[in-house]
């Protein structure tokens, strides 16, 4: 069984930010009472005033989630599929591997978050991992995906996808240049991997060297990691686990 390394990297939960609507929507309730009991206006206007106010309060008091906890959300559901994945990788995988995961890449300008870093004899291998639901539709060599899938009310929702293989290249090529400048020369290998069971990939384009798997082909991303050949001594898989585990964002 390999070694599981995990950097926390878990975002705090932002504070929610409806107290000024939840605050609207008190008051508008309240005036809607005071417009049905004092007789202030009365007939058909003060039934369709009432009626309104309590319309606008009620949508004014219900909870809106901001764009910075639909963010949070979204880590947490990514980061339940990065575990999970971490937990296959490591029970898989022989002796002598070492995953780690969340490592934060930093090279020139750029940084790279990485969910899943494998180092062993056969070499050096990102896996980004996808925790996404329903049918994704894509060109392995244009930019964006599509993710086509149907809620729990039956209604079908589209959302594009920023291609992972285009993701994992600029990983490779930030890895390898960190390596290189700390006089470690070898090639980085990369996959994406599809973890939640309900996803089904449907793509098309050129062959490509970063190979995308699913839930289901979970095999053949461990038979991909344990088919390379790089050959790494002992000495060299110690000091990129070390440079891996000490870098920092």
């Amino acid at each position: 069984m390999a070694d599981l390394i995990r950097n926390e990297n878990t975002p705090n939960s932002p504070e929610p930010k409806n107290s000024g609507r939840f605050t609207a929507g008190i008051i508008l309730l309240l005036l809607a009472v005071i417009f049905a009991a004092s007789g202030f206006i009365t007939g058909h206007y003060a039934l369709l005033l009432v009626f309104l106010l309590l319309l606008i309060s009620g949508f004014a008091v219900l909870p809106r989630r901001s764009a910075d906890e639909q963010n949070y959300e979204a880590k947490m559901y990514g980061d339940r599929g990065e575990r999970q994945a971490g937990f296959l990788l490591e029970k898989c995988l022989p002796d002598g591997y070492t995953v780690i995961q969340n490592t934060v890449v930093l090279y020139k300008d750029g940084k790279s978050e990485i969910d899943n870093i494998i180092v062993g004899k056969t070499g050096v291998f990102i896996v980004e991992v996808k925790n996404v639901k329903g049918n994704i539709y894509g060109n392995l060599n244009e930019k964006n995906w599509i993710q086509d899938k149907t809620d729990k009310y039956g209604i079908e929702h589209q959302k594009e996808l920023y291609n992972p293989v285009k993701q994992v290249g600029t990983h490779v090529f930030r890895l390898a240049n960190y390596l290189r400048d700390n006089r470690i020369f070898t090639h980085i290998n990369g996959a994406v991997y599809f973890a939640n069971p309900e996803t089904a990939v449907h793509l098309n384009g050129d062959n490509t060297d970063i190979p995308v798997f699913t839930y289901r082909s979970a095999q053949g991303l461990i038979d991909f990691i344990m088919s390379g050949n790089a050959n790494l001594s002992d000495k060299s898989i110690k000091r990129i686990i070390q440079l891996l585990s000490e870098a920092k964002e």
